[in-house]
């Protein structure tokens, strides 16, 4: 019933996927199998729901329910396992924590095991009145999120301990993980450039105090609908690498210009439903979402985006006013 997942060959010749997914593919039969052996159930079914760059999900399915096994190849999920807990205080809209492992003691790499939710990513809806309905749901369960405080800035270790970094430390290691930095020195003249670094990495009104819970990579692929003639938001999904923050910075990803107009148009609907943002949230906006401009375009390989990326980017300085 296992040996079907094994499936080295789905990512062979793709350069985009690393060696420990091809690893793990390679053997992945046998790892659920293992994962699968302690828990209270029969299963009579499993297949691939998903593989990424660095995540594959496996749903396993027995006689009356399904779950899901969420695996991290070459990282830990301890990010990830974090924001689902405190989702689920919130009773927010996310798939619920069964169980994980981290350890790799038995098998060699972290794992989650999620509750099963039906229906389809968002990226998948055609319909942009329907777009727009679940991003407003969206918004409005993130401004939920939002309240949240969280021990720390970024996300956990996998001991579950908080770094005493500061908001523009993680900020700056979240740029420099996407080699976003590089892009810009490579696309901006050295004044552009360090205008670009004094309008937000080393201007004052960046510095967050408190740091709140973040799903960190907000955006039609990572939101789980059920679709008919109305749409329901079924979860968020896939949280990014900074799971706390300043709130803003998950604004600015899903109002970014290559996320559809309807997202974008219902996000803002669905986030300022209980108040507007006030002039100072809004500039912190502006900054914030020059680093999300960099980010998405050093880590989507669309030529479209890295061609707007000079005018976006010096427009959006300008409005700055640094």
């Amino acid at each position: 019933m296992w040996a079907h997942l094994s499936q080295p060959e789905l990512v062979a010749e793709d350069p985009a996927y690393c060696d420990a997914v091809r690893r793990a593919l390679a053997r992945l039969g046998e790892y659920i199998e293992i994962i699968v052996r302690p828990l209270n159930m029969r299963p009579v079914g499993a297949s691939i729901l998903a593989i990424s760059r660095d995540r594959v999900e496996v749903r396993v399915t027995s006689s009356s329910s399904h779950i899901v096994i969420a695996i991290g190849p070459d990282a830990d999920l301890a990010g990830e396992i974090f924001w689902l807990r405190t989702m689920a205080t919130r009773n927010l809209a996310a798939h619920r924590l069964i169980s994980h492992d981290q350890s790799g003691a038995r098998v060699p790499f972290s794992y989650a095991i999620l509750s099963f939710l039906g229906g389809a990513a968002l990226v998948n809806t055609a319909d942009s009145a329907l777009v727009r309905v679940a991003a407003r749901a969206t918004g409005r369960t993130l401004r939920r999120a939002h309240q949240v405080i969280a021990p720390g800035f970024g996300r956990p270790t996998p001991s579950g301990r908080w770094l005493s970094n500061s908001w523009p430390m993680v900020l700056r290691a979240w740029l420099d993980s996407t080699e976003a930095l590089t892009l810009a020195t490579h696309t901006f003249d050295s004044e552009t450039y360090a205008a670009l670094l004094a309008a937000t990495l080393e201007h004052p009104d960046l510095a967050c105090e408190t740091p709140c819970l973040l799903h960190g990579a907000i955006g039609p692929a990572r939101i789980l609908v059920t679709s008919g003639e109305s749409i329901q938001l079924e979860a968020l999904t896939c949280p990014g690498p900074i799971v706390a923050g300043d709130p803003l910075l998950d604004v600015a990803t899903a109002l970014l210009p290559s996320q559809p107009a309807a997202f974008r148009q219902g996000f803002l609907e669905g986030y300022a439903a209980v108040g507007p943002l006030d002039q100072s949230q809004r500039l912190r906006l502006r900054r914030l979402g020059v680093l999300a401009m960099l980010a998405n375009a050093a880590t989507q390989p669309d030529p479209a985006i890295l061609a707007n990326l000079p005018a976006l980017v010096r427009s959006e300085l300008r409005m700055i006013g640094g």
